[in-house]
């Protein structure tokens, strides 16, 4: 059952990206899905018992793709991805280090984040369409901070 909610939500939150999102969308879509059968590709057994280094390169290749994304974009949602991101590398990093801890913290470390993770790529997308259909409420973070100088220095007027 686990099976066919990840794989499902990683497909409707992908195709949303593809379809409806705009360049940083589709970009952490691709970056998901290359990761997910890169994953599957070095996986070596399912049980969380051990550290898996093909599996810790894939995910930290994501996050620093994901934090390429949230560095060259102008959205907000990246950020957070990142953050989620980082949650699953800390738990690889985690396990190396303390091999006496249970699979279950390295499990739920390193598999937890996958959903937020889609449902903030959902969002996105789906927002990058509003954005682009012309709804003037969901302006990108940027548009708060103009490239105009900090601090404008007046002439002084002599009396």
């Amino acid at each position: 059952m686990h099976f066919a909610i990840a794989y499902g939500s990683l497909l409707i939150a992908c195709a949303t990206a593809l379809i409806v999102g705009g360049r940083p969308e589709r970009l952490t879509a691709l970056a998901c899905l290359v990761a997910v059968a890169l994953t599957q590709l070095v996986k070596y057994g399912g049980d969380f018992v051990s550290f898996q280094i093909g599996v810790f390169l894939v995910d930290l290749g994501l996050l620093l793709g994901f934090a390429v994304i949230a560095l060259k974009s102008d959205r907000f949602w990246p950020i957070p991805l990142c953050a989620l991101q980082l949650i699953t590398v800390g738990g690889h990093i985690l396990r190396l280090v303390s091999s006496d801890q249970h699979p279950l913290i390295y499990e739920t470390m390193v598999t937890a984040p996958f959903y937020p993770i889609m449902l903030l790529l959902a969002w996105g997308s789906v927002r990058a369409w509003r954005r682009r259909k012309g709804s003037k409420q969901l302006w990108s973070f940027r548009s708060f901070f103009p490239r105009a100088p900090l601090l404008k220095l007046r002439p002084r007027q002599s009396d």
